[in-house]
């Protein structure tokens, strides 16, 4: 996740972004209605899947759902950033949407970054998220 922001730094030197985290709620804070909160507010949202993504209840159920309904609205973009190989394929909504694709191969493998220091991956995601805003 780190290395992830540290890349998207970038976009914030540009004020393209601002990027926010649950990691960023402060003790004492109601996570629950921070976390609707800046899911209301945003208008692009980023997902980092790995298997343990797939497994939270929380993330699957509420998280995503939201994400999910506001982008059927049109009123959020979704990206997905597949960090560690997971099963997402079996999940209806997920694999409905289009996932970033590995420049480096033929055909429709999804780019995994696998590696947080994997840089060349996470050039690759950060210039097809400049490429998202700037359609927006």
């Amino acid at each position: 996740m780190q290395r992830f922001r540290t890349h998207l730094y970038s976009l914030k030197m540009e004020n393209k972004i601002t990027d926010w985290t649950d990691r960023m709620i402060k003790t004492g804070t109601s996570w629950n209605e921070k976390i609707q909160k800046e899911l209301d507010e945003s208008d692009h949202i980023i997902y980092l899947l790995s298997p343990d993504f797939l497994a939270t209840p929380y993330i699957m159920d509420v998280e995503l759902k939201k994400g999910i309904e506001k982008n059927d609205r049109d009123q959020s973009a979704m990206q997905f950033i597949h960090i560690q190989d997971c099963n997402w394929q079996n999940h209806p909504k997920l694999s409905s949407l289009q996932h970033l694709l590995d420049p480096n191969k033929v055909g429709k493998d999804i780019l995994v970054v696998n590696d947080p220091m994997n840089d060349k991956a996470w050039v690759t995601i950060i210039n097809d998220l400049r490429n998202v805003l700037k359609d927006k």
